[in-house]
C-alpha cells in the first residue's frame, strides 16, 4: 500500500524502525535502534488503553508517531502530563531540588496516575519525550538538554508548552515527507474531534520547519530511571512521596 511503502522510506531515513507483524498483516513501528521482540511488550501494568482509535490518514499519523517514541494522545491526557510535569518540575526547583530526564518521566507517571483521566506511563514518556526533543527543556548554560542526566529548567508555562508541542508534532510529520494537507485527520489525530481543523490549517500556513542541531547529538529518549548514572538520597525520595501524597 502506499503507507507501507511511506513507512519504509522512513524506515530508510532511520526515522522509524519496522518489523512484520506476521498475524495481522503490514508492519509494526517502532524507534528506531530499538530492539523488537515478536511479543507484545506488557510491561506497563497500569497502561489501559484509553486512546480513543482512529482510522484512515489519522491512525496512520499516529501510528508513525508512536514509531518514534512521540505519540501525541489527544488534548486533555497530553493537558495532564503537561501541567502535572510542571508542577512537579516548579516544586522541586522551590525546594532546591534539580530535575532531571532519568526520574522526572517516573515522577510524573506517578502523579498522573491520580488525575482524571488518569495517563498510562508509556503516555507520560511520549509526552516527556516530545518536550525535550522540541527543546523546551533548557540546560543552565541555555542550551536544550541532550541527556538524561544532565539538569533542566522550563521557562515557559503549560499552555505555551502545550502549543510548542502542536508545533513540534506538526514539524515532525513534515520532515517525514508528509504532506500536511488533510486538517481533519489531523484534528481527530490531535483533538479526537473535527473541530480544530480550521485552527490547524491556520497554524500550518505559519509553520517553521524544524531546526536540528548542526553538531549537538539529538535529543535524549526519555528512559525509566535505572539508577546507573544517578542516585538519589533516602530524603529525596521521602519528599517526592509526600509530594505525591499530597496531591491526592
Amino acid at each position: 500500500s502506499g503507507f507501507a511503502r511511506f513507512l519504509e522510506a522512513a524506515r530508510d531515513k532511520g526515522l522509524v524502525g519496522l518489523s512484520r507483524a506476521e498475524k495481522a498483516g503490514g508492519y509494526k513501528v517502532f524507534e528506531p535502534g530499538a530492539s523488537q521482540t515478536n511479543e507484545e511488550d506488557t510491561s506497563d501494568d497500569d497502561s489501559v488503553d484509553t486512546l480513543p482509535p482512529l482510522e484512515g490518514a489519522a491512525n496512520e499519523m499516529r501510528l508513525l508517531l508512536d514509531g518514534m517514541g512521540l505519540n501525541p494522545l489527544v488534548h486533555m491526557l497530553r493537558h495532564n502530563v503537561v501541567h502535572e510535569f510542571c508542577d512537579h518540575v516548579n516544586e522541586r526547583a522551590k525546594r532546591k531540588r534539580k530535575n532531571t530526564l532519568r526520574y522526572t518521566v517516573g515522577d510524573t507517571a506517578r502523579r498522573c496516575r491520580k488525575t482524571d483521566p488518569p495517563v498510562a506511563s508509556k503516555h507520560v514518556r511520549a509526552v516527556i519525550n516530545a518536550l525535550a526533543q522540541a527543546g523546551t527543556l533548557i540546560h543552565a548554560d541555555g542550551n536544550p538538554v541532550r541527556s538524561q542526566s544532565a539538569p533542566f529548567e522550563i521557562s515557559q508555562d503549560p499552555e505555551e508548552l502545550l502549543g510548542r508541542l502542536l508545533e513540534f508534532y506538526l514539524q515532525t510529520l513534515a520532515a517525514t515527507g508528509l504532506s500536511l494537507n488533510n486538517p481533519v485527520a489531523l484534528s481527530q489525530l490531535l483533538y479526537a474531534d473535527d473541530e480544530h481543523a480550521e485552527e490547524l490549517a491556520e497554524r500550518i500556513k505559519t509553520l517553521p520547519a524544524l531546526e536540528a542541531p548542526a553538531s549537538e547529538p539529538s535529543s535524549p529518549a526519555v528512559e525509566t530511571a535505572t539508577g546507573e548514572a544517578e542516585t538519589r538520597t533516602e530524603a529525596e525520595n521521602a519528599e517526592n512521596a509526600a509530594e505525591d501524597a499530597g496531591s491526592d
